[in-house]
């Protein structure tokens, strides 16, 4: 019996030491509540202090943020307007310089087509409305005193030829670039060529031999002269 109520009495000893402990812990964390009570409204002040810093640091970073964004939406913008104008200059380069038509190999070329009617009297007249022994006197003016030239393409016979061509039988450009088998860019240009020779020629040939006769000209009035012959069968 002694032994029963010995270990009741410690068993109670132990409950009641808990039970301070307890209270103690109680005693102690309200305490720590007062403590942090006080020290929470020291530290809302610090933290509302530290928010307003917050705040502002954020804005801040949210700016760097959305400049930083802008930034690189503008580079790419950049490049892809780069890649759209490199592209587009592409295009031009391969529709100017690569897709070109195949190099056309005639059976007989300009040249030789000019010959071989040059060779013939009839159709030296009929192509070029001139016989051969004119076409050779035209052909030695222009080339020694108005600047007609041959080029590593083309031959200054053929050029007279194809211009006295168009000229005398009225044809087409397209017609000349088909029987030359010639770009339209150097029939045109040729024929421009040509035109300047002959133009020169023709401001020379085409004025009167006496050159007091252009101050005649000049001062001369059609509609005085009209009247006077008007005049004169009324009397």
């Amino acid at each position: 019996m002694v032994n029963l109520w010995s270990d009741a009495v410690c068993c109670l000893c132990v409950q009641v030491d808990d039970v301070n402990a307890a209270t103690l812990e109680g005693d102690g964390t309200k305490d720590d509540d007062d403590d942090s009570e006080q020290g929470s409204d020291d530290d809302s002040s610090d933290s509302a202090s530290s928010e307003d810093d917050d705040s502002s640091d954020s804005d801040s970073s949210d700016d760097e943020d959305a400049a930083i964004e802008e930034y690189f939406l503008r580079a790419q913008k950049r490049r892809w307007q780069m890649v759209l104008t490199a592209s587009m200059i592409g295009m031009i380069h391969f529709d100017k310089y690569m897709n070109k038509a195949e190099y056309r190999v005639p059976k007989e070329s300009g040249y030789e087509w000019v010959m071989r009617n040059l060779g013939n009297r009839t159709g030296c007249y009929n192509m070029f409305r001139m016989h051969r022994n004119v076409f050779d006197k035209l052909h030695n003016v222009l080339v020694e005193s108005y600047g007609l030239k041959s080029t590593c393409k083309m031959s200054s016979v053929e050029a007279l030829g194809m211009f006295l061509w168009i000229c005398g039988g009225q044809q087409a450009v397209r017609q000349v670039e088909n029987r030359f088998t010639r770009s339209l860019k150097t029939v045109s240009r040729k024929f421009e060529k040509v035109l300047v020779s002959v133009s020169k020629l023709a401001a020379d040939i085409i004025r009167p031999i006496d050159p007091e006769l252009v101050l005649c000209i000049e001062g001369y009035n059609p509609l005085g002269f009209l009247l006077t012959l008007i005049n004169a069968l009324e009397q």
